[in-house]
């Protein structure tokens, strides 16, 4: 490995849920560094693992100086990245991907700290490679001719080549009561969350319980395709026939714009009621495409308790200016003269981005956020002039001076801004607006703190967090931190 890093060690105590192999230690570089390691020939999953916290010699993560990219070989897997807002809250976040070793070769991954912003740095807590077999995604032989390609004419199937990689996106156990863990997948340490952030609430979708009496028979696909947990649990639709036909049973999963998307569906039949064909069939739609129609699980596999999966490839396209969109997955019960029960059944789900053809699957960077700014005004008195008699930029510098930035609000948004979001939000104003203009943040720094202080937002709908007492505090977060541009750094006005 290049030595343009340097080794650290987390500052603060790990969090309890979080273990210490890898992220108690990272390697971190102001300057682009690179691993190579050997490997075999043949696929394999790639991960890494990133704790976003202070480290010695680097500001914390959660600022808008940690941004990078990252990639393996040819392939561009991560681009302007930052792990904080990967996170979404949590205290580490994981990112996997996998790529083709043609052969016997030494893999390149390469750390390149973004070139749009000053003194930005890139780190790593844990690189993880696993091989897997041949047939597991690129050779599956369900898929001998081609992977189903929805949207296109009929009969048109798509080739999933050995000089594509994929991200993984969601890998979910649908109607499990816990996650499966890694050291509980079929060797290959895949992490298989539940389906409840992703289902859509319209009826009661009862989860099908663990079938410990069933002995799956894998007749049709590897025993090692999905841990037995995956097959034995399962989510229907339920017993009411006049419900099931006026709904779908539907989970919905946020996706880059302008990448095609590798979907698997898994399914095993055990509820004793179903064991012939057309007991259950239902239809498939994916992104609002029919994937199939009919589906009818026993007749795929040929029997209760064989496990089976369905691979489809679909296009998510532009869509105006939206940078992200919703892959749906939705069943509907067949039409009742061809079923014997109304009623759907999915076991679990893989969702994958397919590198472009220019061997890239970064998603889109951050672009300029709508200028909220302008909602910052001085108070108005109660003969309608305002008092103090400054303008906003002047009354914007006293309020964050005196630790009162929520006077400068619009009501509106009164107890609806957390205070993170609104103390970055602060920040880039009063870095913009200092009188040299050496000293104002470049447009990619304002760009940076303005997503950051969105997402901090975001963070805080997910996970809210009583601040309001506060809200006048200068040591209430680790968010409020420097903008460094030109000669000088600029203060934070406390």
């Amino acid at each position: 490995m290049e030595q343009s890093s340097v080794p650290s060690t987390a500052q603060e105590p790990l969090p309890p849920d979080v273990d210490d192999v890898p992220f108690s230690t990272a390697r971190l570089s102001h300057s682009e560094f690179t691993y190579s390691i050997p490997l075999t020939a043949g696929p394999k999953f790639v991960r890494f693992h990133f704790y976003p916290t202070s480290y010695q010699g680097f500001d914390d993560p959660s600022s808008t100086k940690a941004f990078f990219s990252v990639k393996a070989g040819h392939f561009t897997l991560l681009g302007n990245f930052s792990a904080l807002l990967h996170a979404q809250g949590q205290p580490t976040v994981v990112k996997e991907f996998f790529v083709n070793i043609n052969e016997s070769q030494r893999l390149n991954i390469t750390f390149t700290p973004s070139l749009d912003i000053l003194d930005s740095y890139a780190f790593i807590n844990g690189i993880e490679i696993v091989s897997m077999p041949l047939d597991l995604y690129h050779g599956s032989t369900v898929n001998e001719y081609g992977i189903t390609f929805l949207g296109q004419s009929q009969g048109i199937l798509y080739t999933l080549g050995n000089d594509s990689a994929m991200e993984k996106l969601y890998r979910v156990n649908i109607g499990g009561i816990r996650p499966i863990t890694g050291r509980e997948d079929t060797g290959m340490y895949r992490y298989w969350e539940d389906d409840s952030n992703y289902l859509v609430m319209e009826y009661p979708r009862p989860a099908l319980p663990f079938n410990y009496s069933i002995d799956l028979n894998f007749i049709k696909i590897p025993s090692y395709s999905a841990p037995r947990e995956v097959y034995a649990t399962a989510r229907s639709m339920g017993p009411n026939k006049t419900h099931n036909e006026n709904y779908s049973l539907t989970w919905e999963f946020s996706v880059d714009s302008g990448f095609y998307y590798f979907v698997r569906l898994h399914f095993c039949e055990f509820q004793i009621e179903i064991t012939m064909e057309g007991d259950r069939v239902f239809e498939i739609l994916i992104a609002n495409l029919t994937a199939a129609t009919p589906a009818d699980v026993i007749a795929w596999s040929g029997g209760r308790g064989i496990p089976i999966y369905r691979d489809y490839v679909v296009a998510i396209g532009a869509k105006g200016n939206l940078k992200q969109q919703n892959l749906s997955i939705a069943l509907h019960p067949a039409p009742a003269w061809r079923t014997l029960y109304s009623d759907a059944i999915l076991n679990g789900i893989e969702i994958f981005k397919i590198s472009h053809a220019n061997f890239n699957l970064a998603g889109p960077n951050p672009d300029p956020i709508p200028n909220r700014l302008e909602n910052m005004k001085p108070p108005i008195g109660e003969s309608g002039k305002n008092k103090p008699p400054i303008g906003q930029s002047d009354w914007a510098k006293h309020c964050y001076d005196n630790g009162t930035l929520d006077q400068t609000i619009d009501p509106y948004l009164e107890g609806k801004i957390s205070t993170q979001s609104l103390l970055k939000f602060g920040e880039v104003a009063i870095n913009c607006l200092a009188a040299e203009g050496s000293k104002r943040p470049a447009m990619s720094e304002v760009v940076c703190g303005l997503e950051l202080a969105l997402q901090l937002q975001e963070i805080n709908e997910v996970n809210p967090i009583s601040d309001e007492s506060h809200l006048h505090d200068s040591t209430v977060n680790d968010y409020h931190v420097l903008f460094t541009s030109g000669s000088g750094s600029m203060n934070v006005g406390r």
